[in-house]
């Protein structure tokens, strides 16, 4: 059993979470998959030489060895079928691990873009923020510099609360001044 998750070793499983550990244990299986069906295509490579050369030797005319090999040969053949046919899906799976390993590749760099790109935008964010600009704005102003498009400086707004030493002045400004329509 594989440790853990109950597969064969040459199998391949995949976490859909596509973690890096995922990754580097999906890289092991498919190079010990790959040295795996390099040794079986010499065995299968020698099994059907040697088919072939018991077939050519000038000892196939005897009767004995033409009764063994008519028993023995179709026998190793079928057995030499086999080992092709099990090659062939080994080698789909290498190719499938590879398929998967360049997907999540792919995904890891374009979650590492995402990441440089939130950063960034939060970055941008607290430095137009600190110019002055509005959050509200923000969005706006993003796209546009993305767009290569200036934008103009932030518009001091006013209004809020007026600050205390303001309130005290525009009392006193109150009471000296009569109301409209009141002469002095």
């Amino acid at each position: 059993m594989y440790p853990g998750k109950g597969y064969p070793p040459d199998r391949v499983v995949v976490d859909v979470r596509n973690t890096s550990e995922d990754r580097k244990r999906l890289q092991v299986a498919a190079v010990r998959q790959r040295t795996a069906l390099e040794a079986a295509k010499e065995k299968v490579a020698k099994m059907r030489a040697h088919v072939n050369a018991l077939y050519a030797t000038p000892a196939m005319n005897d009767p004995e060895v033409q009764a063994m090999a008519k028993r023995d040969i179709p026998a190793l053949d079928t057995r030499i079928r086999a080992m092709e046919t099990d090659l062939g899906l080994k080698m789909r799976s290498i190719e499938r691990a590879d398929m998967i390993l360049a997907q999540m590749s792919e995904d890891e760099k374009l979650k590492q873009r995402q990441r440089e790109d939130i950063g960034t935008a939060a970055a941008m964010g607290r430095a137009l923020t600190d110019a002055g600009y509005r959050a509200e704005d923000i969005p706006l102003v993003i796209q546009r510099l993305k767009e290569g498009a200036t934008i103009p400086r932030p518009v001091k707004r006013k209004g809020g609360r007026p600050k205390k030493h303001q309130e005290s002045r525009r009392e006193q400004e109150a009471q000296e001044t009569p109301p409209p329509g009141q002469l002095s």
